[in-house]
């Protein structure tokens, strides 16, 4: 009777079970990843809004002005994206008042991630919108790509608030995700 041989190795099944267990396992981490990436855009954004929550009551405290009588934003409104400059003179937005200010940090776009459904200008990350129900009231809006429920109910809150009746808030037109409001 003939001995056999006893191979050295792994059969070609043996080799695919392996490379398939190790593609699964790196769609799983790249899929968590990129939520943890998204979730952590988030969150600085978030952060983002509430330093100009404080900078806009730090504002309203040195100048007694509201946005809309500060003749920066658009056309001079004092609404729109705080990084909006046209029609404005001198070309100014708000975020550079409220820098030069020291309210907020000179390089604070720098660290807001951008809006990304505006390839043209990535800036639109925030906005503000006038209220109808009061000249001293106005919405915070940002956008967000990951909302949660909660920044889904905050964001009906400020438009119900903001606009009673009316779906007249910019959220959808501008990929605003959610808002807070701002009283003087």
């Amino acid at each position: 009777m003939q001995k056999l041989k006893s191979r050295a190795g792994f059969t070609i099944v043996e080799l695919l079970v392996v490379v398939v267990v190790i593609a699964i396992l790196a769609a799983i981490t790249i899929v968590a990843y990129d939520g943890i990436q998204t979730k952590a855009r988030d969150t600085i954004r978030r952060e983002g809004a509430a330093q100009l929550q404080k900078a806009y009551s730090l504002w309203f405290i040195d100048t007694g002005l509201t946005p809309a009588e500060s003749g920066i934003g658009y056309a001079g409104g004092g609404y729109g994206f705080l990084q909006y400059k046209p029609y404005v003179d001198p070309p100014r937005s708000m975020i550079e008042v409220f820098a030069e200010r020291q309210y907020i940090q000179t390089d604070f776009t720098s660290k807001i991630p951008r809006n990304g459904a505006y390839a043209n200008n990535p800036d639109r990350t925030f906005m503000i919108a006038t209220c109808s129900t009061s000249t001293r009231m106005a919405a915070l809006l940002w956008h967000l790509e990951a909302p949660t429920d909660q920044d889904i109910q905050q964001a009906e809150a400020v438009r119900l608030a903001c606009t009673p009746g009316s779906a007249s808030l910019p959220y959808s037109v501008y990929n605003m995700k959610t808002g807070m409001i701002l009283t003087w």
